[in-house]
């Protein structure tokens, strides 16, 4: 980790030059003229960093970095947040040897819109089904039946970014839904990671967090699949998810 008196500077090479960026610098950088940011990680590296003052060890989200060509994006692993999950699912891709590729609308001459992005037309959708959930229940409530829901959000780049949350299934240790379709148009499905978070609604106090899962959704394999949920820390908890994933082309509709 650099420290911020060494922040935005720009480190030379003899090809190649890599740019060093906290978050703000980043973002101030993005808004200011996002792209030159995407034109100069073409052919450069770009790094970001926390910001130095995020002293709980929290993190930015790496796919700001990503979604502008950023090849490094670095993470406290001791902060457990949701930055750390969304980093360790996009390096399962590529048999979990720490390498993904760039996706090619961040190599390629593609046409850069108003809103400073490019934004190729949706590939594909996915369609995810929550179905039911097993083995929580020793953690929640000894007394009384817990109720849970499911947060499914969609990590990616622009406008891919989607988030959706299913009923409170009450009073239940094995928890059904009813199988509401969720909708995830995906331009840039290279660098996508769809994350899944089980919490136990509690109308006294705050709900209590029930497990997490995150995946990126090149690897995802169509069909109704076991999802294992893990602790904030990424541990295994043993409980599951059942879900089902549909994969279709994007279709545009005739005018």
């Amino acid at each position: 980790m650099e420290s911020n008196d060494n922040a935005g500077n720009l480190v030379s090479g003899e090809n190649v030059i890599m740019a060093n960026m906290s978050e703000p610098q980043l973002k101030k950088s993005i808004a200011g003229n996002a792209i030159s940011i995407i034109e100069y990680t073409k052919n450069n590296l770009g790094r970001l960093y926390p910001f130095g003052l995020r002293f709980d060890s929290s993190n930015a989200d790496p796919m700001l970095a990503w979604s502008f060509g950023f090849q490094l994006a670095a993470i406290n692993l001791q902060g457990k947040d949701r930055a750390c999950w969304i980093g360790r699912a996009l390096f399962q891709a590529n048999g979990g040897c720490g390498y993904v590729k760039k996706p090619d609308v961040l190599l390629s001459s593609f046409p850069v819109n108003d809103d400073m992005l490019p934004k190729p037309s949706p590939k594909t959708f996915l369609k995810v089904r929550v179905l039911m959930g097993t083995d929580w229940h020793k953690r929640f409530d000894l007394f009384t039946k817990p109720d849970f829901y499911v947060k499914v959000a969609m990590h990616g780049m622009g406008s891919d970014a989607l988030k959706y949350r299913t009923e409170v299934a009450h009073r239940t240790r094995e928890p059904c839904w009813d199988g509401e379709e969720f909708k995830f148009p995906l331009r840039v499905p290279e660098i996508a990671i769809i994350r899944f978070e089980v919490w136990e609604c509690d109308r006294v106090k705050r709900d209590e967090f029930a497990g997490q899962a995150c995946f990126p959704v090149k690897e995802l394999k169509p069909g109704i699949r076991v999802v294992p949920l893990n602790s904030r820390k990424g541990i295994l908890y043993g409980s599951k998810l059942l879900v089902q994933f549909m994969m279709e082309p994007f279709k545009v509709s005739p005018s």
